[in-house]
């Protein structure tokens, strides 16, 4: 069951919401109250930014009946959430069990925010050791991260509650997979609207003009240095060629080669058989072996890729 009255922000809301007789029309999907006909929905803000993905072009019917699965699958999960009660499908089964798993508690769902021009539902809030998180629910084949992100960073702003945590739970007819999702800041979320409202196009200014003018003057020149180590290389596999031609001829193992006070040691390694392990066949063979436990993993740090 839910708890809405855990959020510092819920009595003024209701009371906000009652006398400006805030609603919405789950039909035609519209957020109305009497000072305002229609609220610019989240949704229609990410999709008209291009943060959202395009749905133009794919199939109708396929759109209609992922709609109709999605909206099955939030009416299950909200059914439980608001009045515990257990639906029919193993969507709600993998819910339920990961919520209990986790010792989860619900504060809202299907949580209406807004302000005076923006709204939009929240799917879930719910508690895990004290901390707040606020979290979407997703049906779709694919996850788009950032969008997920400002999504849950909008509401978040609109709510006005300090929640610092935000998953997404990716539900699909054989997957159920919880993903913690970065949330941006009330600035960046203000930074967002504002270019909205103009029409213009939102960028962020992760770094200065000029740290940006230094970037790409690095970036061009690593290329130029890339394109010469690969020539260099080229060139050097052509002489190492030769080199092991002449010592192949003539029988020798190493030798050592003298230029301009500098000296450089030339060692044939010669050709053995590299042994290694078909894993393939050693399944085949022996189905019975666990191969998982013996996979060793080695942390690979988090790093910038420029391309």
């Amino acid at each position: 069951m839910t708890n809405e009255w855990r959020l510092q922000t819920h009595k003024d809301r209701l009371l906000n919401d009652a006398t400006i007789n805030f609603n919405f029309n789950e039909t035609k999907h519209i957020y109305s109250s009497k000072e305002n006909k229609n609220y610019t929905s989240i949704t229609r803000l990410l999709r008209e930014t291009g943060i959202s993905p395009s749905y133009d072009g794919v199939d109708e019917d396929l759109l209609k009946k992922s709609a109709e699965y999605g909206t099955f699958v939030h009416a299950e999960i909200e059914n439980y959430v608001k009045q515990d009660e257990m639906g029919i499908s193993q969507e709600l089964d993998n819910f339920y069990k990961w919520s209990k798993k986790e010792g989860l508690s619900f504060i809202a769902s299907e949580y209406r925010v807004h302000n005076d021009k923006y709204a939009g539902s929240i799917d879930l809030i719910y508690s895990k050791d004290g901390e707040l998180y606020i979290s979407d629910i997703k049906t779709t084949s694919t996850l788009h991260i950032d969008a997920v992100s400002w999504q849950l960073s909008l509401y978040r702003y609109l709510l006005g509650e300090n929640i610092n945590k935000g998953t997404v739970i990716h539900i699909k007819r054989d997957t159920f997979e919880v993903k913690e999702i970065p949330l941006k800041s009330n600035e960046e979320c203000e930074n967002l609207l504002k270019a909205y409202e103009k029409g213009e196009k939102y960028s962020v200014a992760i770094v200065e003009e000029t740290a940006i003018a230094r970037l790409f003057e690095l970036q061009e020149y690593v290329k130029q240095i890339e394109a010469q180590q690969k020539q260099a290389k080229k060139e050097l596999e052509t002489i190492k060629a030769e080199l092991l031609e002449n010592m192949q001829q003539r029988n020798l193992v190493s030798v050592e080669l003298t230029a301009d006070d500098k000296k450089l040691k030339i060692t044939r390694v010669i050709s053995k058989d590299k042994e290694s392990i078909d894993y393939d066949s050693l399944l085949k063979d022996n189905p019975q072996i666990d191969i998982d436990q013996y996979k060793v993993y080695t942390p690979v740090k988090e790093y910038i890729k420029i391309s």
